[in-house]
């Protein structure tokens, strides 16, 4: 059996396949893409709070020999009490589940996401630049940073 595995997105990064533009335009209309933005499933608690630095992360996980199209979101959210380890995943199309972690110091905060994102993707949250896709393993999604801009790459995947 073969599986598929998506590649990283960026604005200069063509959307070919039609399941993967499908699973992207997906996970662009069921979250916030903007990269400072608290993902709107997080707790009320959660939502006055920012992002911290740039521990923010969606992952995706496509085999379609296996029936599997799912996503990984990955917060550390600073709020007054200290950090929020949030993580979200589920089926693309579908809400998800969620779970907050915390509060955390900074320390503990950051070495949380790191493991999560090393655990789910098989890579160093240091060196997600040379991001190495693996096999069973999710992959990284680079979001806009910009929602309309996320929107309007969207739109141009469905259309080419």
């Amino acid at each position: 059996s073969s599986t598929y595995t998506t590649p990283v997105y960026s604005k200069s990064t063509p959307v070919k396949s039609p399941v993967v533009s499908a699973a992207v335009r997906s996970l662009i209309s069921n979250a916030d893409v903007s990269a400072g933005s608290v993902d709107p499933a997080a707790s009320s608690t959660l939502q006055g709070g920012s992002i911290h630095g740039d521990y923010n992360t969606m992952l995706n996980q496509t085999n379609l020999s296996h029936n599997n199209n799912k996503f990984y979101k990955i917060q550390l959210i600073q709020i007054s009490s200290g950090l929020h380890l949030f993580t979200k995943w589920g089926r693309v199309g579908e809400s998800g589940a969620t779970q907050e972690l915390g509060p955390l110091d900074s320390t503990e905060g950051i070495n949380e996401f790191k493991k999560k994102f090393k655990n789910k993707s098989g890579n160093d949250w240091t060196r997600r630049s040379n991001f190495v896709s693996k096999t069973g393993k999710y992959d990284i999604v680079e979001m806009e940073e910009d929602a309309d801009e996320a929107k309007k790459m969207a739109a141009c995947s469905a259309v080419g």
